[in-house]
């Protein structure tokens, strides 16, 4: 647990999803105190003993409902139609499973009144607290980057990352000495330039370097890149990255090798199909590591037994989208 939140990324998230636990409890709450208030036209002390048991399980949904449609990532956040759509969608679902389970358990159902009114809060409220978050508690770790060559998107990219860019802080430009003098890239007096792609890798370690059509030069290219890749660095060339950056493709810059191999990811793994993936996943390991934790348990004492030192061991491995994770043997 500590080594999943000390990740920047994953803390947000975990920080995000403990907040919407206590957001949808409240809301549940709220739903109830109005329907005393104003509908039965009771003291709010009738509160006591009418709350179900069954809004445990009815938060619990709506946090999977919400990781289902996407409401932990980045790019809801910062997309404030996509993200009321979502938030539509996904309180829409919970809601509806919610009142399924209601009704298997008739003596604690929640009432359709208190879920009529729960979804109608819950669309507000948690809107508005995406957009509080996003305003105040949302702190992303900007990658740093280096472009490495000299084109005419070159300038474009770095304009944009100039004026703010929430997810990289350019920190400096790769081009050969003789190409300094005539680009016609209007590079900002903090920026640093460099001779050869080693001096930046040496001077910065980036977090993410991006090649343009001039490419520079690296000895032992291939095999560092790769070995860059192994450690977690994002590698783009000129044209994705641009594409990426400023959500449109540069048109009379790609090429039909472009083309043909870029682009296909998303349309093999929507993020609704990867999101329902990850759940079954993590259910059925954790479901085969209960059932074989005897087992384990045995096999971790004959080891400890035999051996010395400690019976795990971690190892860094490359997982989904080429990012680094630590497994446990």
């Amino acid at each position: 647990m500590l080594t999943y939140i000390s990740n920047p990324d994953k803390l947000q998230k975990f920080r995000l999803c403990l907040f919407d636990i206590l957001v949808v409890l409240l809301v549940f709450i709220l739903s109830y105190a109005f329907r005393i208030l104003f509908y039965e036209g009771q003291s709010l002390i009738q509160i006591i003993g009418r709350i179900s048991w069954l809004i445990i399980p009815g938060t619990i949904i709506h946090v999977i409902v919400f990781y289902i449609f996407g409401l932990y990532d980045d790019f809801q956040l910062k997309n404030r139609k996509l993200l009321f759509i979502n938030i539509f969608l996904s309180v829409g679902v919970a809601t509806v499973l919610v009142a399924l389970v209601s009704y298997l358990f008739p003596q604690e159902k929640i009432g359709r009144l208190i879920t009529s009114l729960h979804f109608f809060l819950m669309l507000g409220v948690v809107y508005i607290w995406r957009i509080l978050y996003l305003l105040t508690l949302y702190h992303p770790e900007k990658r740093k980057l280096i472009i490495a060559g000299c084109d005419e998107l070159v300038e474009k990219m770095i304009q944009t990352i100039d004026e703010g860019s929430d997810v990289y802080q350019l920190r400096g430009l790769v081009m050969a000495p003789e190409t300094q003098d005539v680009c016609l890239i209007q590079t900002p007096p903090a920026i640093p330039v460099y001779d050869s792609l080693q001096a930046a890798l040496t001077a910065i370690d980036p977090d993410t370097i991006v090649f343009t059509q001039q490419r520079v030069a690296l000895p032992g290219d291939n095999r560092r890149l790769i070995d860059l890749k192994f450690k977690g660095k994002e590698i783009f060339d000129g044209t994705t990255f641009y594409a990426w950056l400023l959500g449109r493709i540069p048109v009379s810059n790609i090429s039909e090798q472009w083309v043909m191999f870029t682009g296909q990811t998303g349309s093999f793994k929507p993020g609704f199909y990867t999101n329902i993936k990850r759940l079954l996943d993590i259910s059925i390991a954790l479901g085969v590591l209960i059932c074989f934790s005897p087992f384990l348990l045995l096999v971790a004492a004959i080891i400890k037994l035999d051996s010395k030192g400690p019976v795990f061991f971690r190892q860094e491995r490359l997982g989904l989208d080429e990012k680094p994770f630590t497994l446990y043997k």
